[in-house]
C-alpha cells in the first residue's frame, strides 16, 4: 500500500484523490484482463459479471438480465450470442410461452459462475477484515464518502462534457505556454 503523508488537508485531500484515480486504474486494469478457466475461450470481464448474473437469476430473460445490469437489451443480447457460442450459455424456450427465451448456463457456465462467486468471496474477506477495524463514526464516514463519490461520478460525463464546452470557449493555443 502507498505511504501515508502527513500534512495541511489540501495535501492530504490532494493525496486521497491520486489514491483515488489509482484505485480505479489498477481495477479497470484488472477488470480488462480475460480470464482462462482452462476450457478454452478466454472470458472478458463483462461476460464473467453476464454469466454472474445469469447463474443468480437462473431463466431469466434477454430483457430480464439488462434492467438488471442497466444495460440495453442490444447490449446483452449480444453479449449472449458470444458466450452462446463459446459454450458458456444455452437458449431455452419457457414451456407454454414461446415468445420468451430464457438463458441457462451450461457446465462450463457453471464452472465460471463458481470461480466468480468464490474469487468475490475471497476479496470480499479481505475488505470487510479491514472494515471491521474501523470504528462505527469511520465506518459511516467511508460510506458517505463513497455515496458522494457515486453521485459525483454519475455526473461526470454532463461535467466532462460541460468542461470541453467552457475549455474550448476560452482556450488560444497562442496563449499556451508550450512551445
Amino acid at each position: 500500500m502507498g505511504e501515508i503523508l502527513a500534512g495541511e488537508p489540501d495535501m492530504i485531500s490532494s493525496q486521497i484523490l491520486v489514491t483515488l484515480v489509482q484505485v480505479i486504474q489498477k481495477a479497470a486494469f484488472i477488470d480488462n484482463q480475460p480470464v482462462d478457466l482452462g476450457d478454452g475461450p478466454l472470458l472478458t470481464a463483462a461476460e464473467i459479471h453476464l454469466i454472474d448474473m445469469a447463474g443468480r437469476y437462473q431463466g431469466d430473460t434477454i430483457s430480464d438480465l439488462a434492467v438488471r445490469m442497466g444495460v440495453t437489451k442490444s447490449a446483452v443480447s449480444q453479449m449472449v450470442q458470444k458466450l452462446v457460442v463459446k459454450g458458456y450459455l444455452i437458449r431455452g424456450r419457457e414451456e407454454g410461452n414461446r415468445k420468451n427465451i430464457s438463458l441457462h448456463l451450461t457446465p462450463n457456465g457453471k464452472k465460471a459462475f463458481e470461480w466468480h462467486k468464490s474469487l468475490h468471496s475471497n476479496v470480499d474477506k479481505e475488505i470487510i477484515s479491514y472494515l471491521a477495524a474501523l470504528s462505527d463514526h469511520e465506518r459511516t464516514i467511508l460510506l458517505e464518502l463513497l455515496v458522494r463519490l457515486m453521485t459525483t461520478i454519475d455526473h461526470s460525463l454532463l461535467i466532462r462534457n460541460d468542461h470541453i464546452r467552457d475549455f474550448l470557449s476560452s482556450y488560444s493555443s497562442e496563449s499556451s505556454d508550450i512551445p
